[in-house]
Formats: C-alpha cells, structure tokens, sequence
C-alpha cells in the first residue's frame, strides 16, 4: 500500500515539472540551459569559468553557437538584389561567369521537316512513260488507219475497186484506233492528276517532263525532298525563298533548303501548313526528322546571345546574376529576348562586356531566397 502511494506521489512530481518545463518560454529556457552548460564545461575542465572561481558570463553575453547571428548576403543595388560572395566562396561553390560579346541575330520562326522518300514519284513517273508510249503507239495506228479509210474511200467512190464492205472495215478499224488514242490520253491525264493531288504541280511537271536535271539530282541523292511543317497558325512570309534545316537543336550544323512548292498536304498530328524545300543530300537519310528555321521578315537586330544556363525564370519574368566587382551578384531583369537553339538573344537588359553567371545561378538564387524565410526560432518567438 504504501509502495503504491509513493509511486503515485513520483508520477505527479514528474507531471508538475513537465508542466513547468512546458511553461518555460523557448529563449528563457536557452538561456538556463546555455549558462548550465558553461558552468559545466567552466568547472569540469579547468576552463574559464573556474579559473575566475566558477563566474560565467554576464547576462546577455553568452549567446550560444545556435544563436549566432549570420549577417546576410543580400543587399540592394539600384532597387536591385544581389548576392555578396568572395572569391573563396564562388571557388569553393563552383560560381563561374561568362563575359557577354556584341552579336547579330536574324530572328527566325522554328519548324519541322522530314526527308521524304521519292519512290512514289518515280514509280509515277515510269507509269507515266509507259502510258506516253502507249498514247504513241496509239496516235500512229490512227495516223495509219486513217490514211487507210481515206485511200479506200476514194477507190470505192471513183472506179469501184473497193467493197462498200471493205470501206466500212477500213473506216471501223480507223475509229477503233481514234477510240484508243483517247483512251491513251486519258490514262495519262488521270495518272497527272493522281500525281498532282499528292505532290502538287510543280513536283508533278518537274517529275513528268521528258528532261528535268533538278529532278535528277534528286533521284540521285544529290539532293533531298524535305517536307516542312510550319506551327498552327503561322504562316510562310511573303518571298521566301530558302530557310535554314538541319539535325534537331543543331543551329549550327544548319544548311541552306531552297522553296520547292507549297504541299498539298498537312501532318495530321501538327495541322500546321506544309512547303517543300530541297537541300542537299550529303548525310541525310530518307525518313530523318530535323528542325527548319525560317526567316522572318525585317532586318538583323544587335543584342547579346545568353545561355540557356544563365538564366532563371521567376515571377514569369527571366533573370540573370550580373556579376557587379569580384564579389557581388546583381540579379537582373530581362526585358526583350528572344528564345534560340542555344539560349536567348537578348536587346534590353544586359549588354556586351558584362559577366553573367553561367554555373552556380540557382544556387545564389537559393541564397538570395534563404535570407528571406525566417527562422524556426524567430517562428516560435
């Protein structure tokens, strides 16, 4: 019994100083805690405290390590943040910079193109022909069986040589030649027409003429036929004559595709208007898929080409760190840009000559940001 009484007088002891603990505001109960642990460590290792006969320090004085005030590295200039880092800290984060040089941009409208295959235009073409030989061989039996009536309708009219039988047969025969001679025509117009529908009448001439050296070189691979799909909505600019196609996100490797004819046909899948354009064949494969880049109307513009890494999208603006001395970063708007291949050509917001950060952006980005939230302490406070 008295086992059970003492045991219940522990468990309110204990409840009443959890009480009092819970009580205890959190930088009152640091600043007990922290003077217990200098006593501690000033009396139990010979420290100051006990060389001065066990004082600790004044009330105020002894802030703790998790107390310590770190002055922030985001300052203000020209209404602008920016990020204070020395020479050590940008080695040892990996900060890196890239001077800006004066540059000329054509602005230009992205496509797709495809190489296109030529089989059907030149299985076309030989259906052609043969159907052009059998129109001759047509247009001469006419020719003779014509030749033939005329000759025996003279002979039956003048001396009577001639049968009326054998005038009728011969008139027959010559109206059965005409009869195939039409047919020839007509085989050959509907395989123009079959032809036209798919490819257009500028691919159609040019692969149905007896002589065409452009489509030569085509059948040839000395050059390519390239479809081009443009974006819904867009369309090609007046006088446009060639564009720029190469490998996908490869401006450079980008060669010169001269206009063909406007196609027929769109992708289902893009709906966007189709040209074709021929180039030259080196290296490209029937089937291959690339970028095309058109021209767009105007004159080339003066700017500054910026990477694709230097830049950080926030609050639906681009930003750029601006390197301002050795040690501060200026994170600076961009106001006319426009997207390349290779990053952004830039007219109003940074110029040639100035360094921008092209490794580290985010994470001085993050520094910037960290100041900003507050502490769990000062959340609590």
């Amino acid at each position: 019994m008295r086992s059970t009484f003492r045991w219940g007088l522990t468990l309110v002891f204990l409840a009443a100083l959890a009480a009092i603990a819970l009580s205890i505001p959190p930088a009152t109960w640091r600043a007990w805690t922290g003077e217990l642990r200098a006593r501690i460590a000033g009396t139990g290792d010979g420290g100051p405290a006990a060389a001065s006969g066990g004082a600790g320090p004044a009330a105020g004085e002894g802030a703790e390590d998790d107390d310590v005030v770190v002055p922030s590295r985001v300052v203000k200039v020209g209404g602008l943040n920016a990020v204070r880092m020395s020479a050590e800290e940008q080695r040892q984060t990996g900060v890196r910079v890239l001077a800006l040089t004066a540059t000329t941009y054509q602005s230009e409208t992205l496509a797709s193109g495809r190489v296109l295959d030529i089989q059907p235009l030149v299985n076309l073409r030989a259906e052609f022909n043969a159907a052009r030989g059998e129109q001759e061989i047509a247009r001469a039996a006419v020719a003779a069986s014509a030749r033939a009536a005329e000759r025996m309708r003279v002979l039956n009219r003048e001396d009577g040589n001639v049968s009326d039988r054998q005038l009728q047969e011969a008139v027959a025969l010559a109206a059965s030649d005409n009869a195939r001679l039409t047919a020839a025509d007509r085989r050959l117009q509907d395989i123009r027409n079959q032809a036209t529908v798919q490819w257009g009448p500028t691919l159609v001439e040019m692969a149905l003429a007896e002589t065409s050296a452009l489509f030569d070189q085509l059948v040839a691979h000395q050059d390519v036929l390239v479809l081009v799909t443009l974006r819904p909505g867009e369309e090609l600019p007046d006088a446009t004559s060639f564009i720029y196609v190469g490998p996908t996100g490869e401006r450079t490797r980008a060669r010169k595709a001269y206009l063909v004819s406007p196609a027929l046909q769109t992708d289902p899948a893009a709906q966007g208007e189709t040209y074709f354009f021929r180039t030259h064949g080196s290296k490209l494969r029937i089937g291959m898929h690339m970028d095309a880049w058109i021209p767009r109307p105007g004159p080339a513009r003066e700017g500054v080409e910026v990477p694709g890494a230097a830049v950080i999208w926030y609050a639906n603006k681009l930003w750029v760190y601006a390197r301002d001395g050795e040690d501060l970063f200026v994170r600076r708007p961009l106001r006319e840009y426009e997207e390349t291949r290779d990053g952004w050509f830039v007219t109003d917001g940074v110029v040639a000559g100035e360094a921008v950060v092209v490794s580290g952006a985010q994470m001085l980005f993050s520094e910037e940001f960290r100041s900003a939230i507050p502490s769990e302490d000062e959340a609590r406070e």
